[in-house]
This record gives structure tokens, C-alpha cells and sequence, in this order.
């Protein structure tokens, strides 16, 4: 089965936790969901920004994403728009990241190499680093949650720690 609806390179890929549902994200400015029984399009969110990273909350109740517009955008699940922050003045979001468990922090990579944790529910930046030198790729929490691991365009793989 071939799910071909993007009309740009597909940036990410997130499955839902019940393993029923995939989000695709993509330069074109969509995330589309797709039904994995049927490989039909459920949900199209669509935003004027290339996406670079979106991620579900643990529980699947909100999606996440960011990109090249530089903003944060909570989304519910149908695809409405909850809340949309921004996350850097000057750099395009690169990368993201939820904290397993309840979902209460999240990183955001970013164009410069810095790596920003947030409060989930407060949408505040707390806290932030610069340790690559060129654009962060991709970002994971450990299962635990206690640290982060981040790639980045230079080469490197870089360990956090969360607290």
C-alpha cells in the first residue's frame, strides 16, 4: 500500500499510540493523517510553514508541531487549531519532541543548533542551549525522560540532561 497525497519531501513521521493512525508531516505545509487499515486520508491540517517537527502527546488528546514559520502550534487531533506561540525570532524550528509519560515538557530543535525545553501547558521557554553548530535535526527523550539526546546538520549527537 502507498499513501501518496504530499506534494513536497515528507519530514516526519509520528505513529499514533494505538498503532491505528500515522501523522505525516511535509514541506508542502500539510500534516495528514492516514488511517493504517484503510490508507485513506482521516484529518489534512494545513499551515503556511514547511514542517519540520510534530509529535503527539502521550495520551494522542493534542499534536504539536513547528517549522520553518517559527511558531509552535498545538493542534487537537481533528486537525483545530488550539494554540500557536512563537518559538524563535530569528531561527526556523528544526525539530520537537514531547517528554514520555504525561507529556509535561517538550524540546524544540532549532536552525543555530539550540536545543529549548518548554512547559507543555504553559507554553513557556525555561530553559536553553547552544551546543551544535548547525541546524538541529532531530531530538529524543529518554524512555525515563530524564535526558535528551539531540543530531544536528554538523555531524553530532549531543546527551542533556532534563532537570
Amino acid at each position: 500500500m502507498t499513501l501518496k497525497e504530499h506534494r513536497a519531501p515528507v519530514t516526519r513521521l509520528v505513529l499514533r499510540t494505538n498503532d491505528t493512525e500515522v501523522l505525516s508531516a511535509s514541506e508542502d505545509g500539510s500534516c495528514l493523517i492516514w488511517d493504517l487499515a484503510t490508507g485513506t486520508r482521516s484529518v489534512s491540517i494545513q499551515a503556511p510553514t514547511l514542517f519540520r517537527g510534530a509529535c503527539y502527546l502521550p495520551d494522542d488528546s493534542q499534536i504539536l508541531t513547528c517549522g520553518t514559520d517559527r511558531q509552535l502550534t498545538w493542534w487537537t487531533p481533528d486537525g483545530v487549531a488550539l494554540r500557536e506561540l512563537p518559538g524563535s525570532e530569528e531561527h526556523d524550528l528544526t525539530a520537537l519532541a514531547i517528554a514520555p509519560g504525561e507529556g509535561e515538557t517538550f524540546v524544540v530543535g532549532c536552525g543555530n543548533g539550540a536545543l529549548n525545553l518548554w512547559g507543555y501547558d504553559e507554553g513557556e521557554e525555561f530553559c536553553s542551549a547552544l551546543a551544535h553548530s548547525a541546524a538541529v535535526l532531530d531530538a529524543k527523550y529518554f524512555p525515563d525522560g530524564a535526558g535528551v539526546v539531540s543530531c544536528a546538520a554538523d555531524g553530532s549527537l549531543v546527551l542533556w540532561q532534563a532537570n
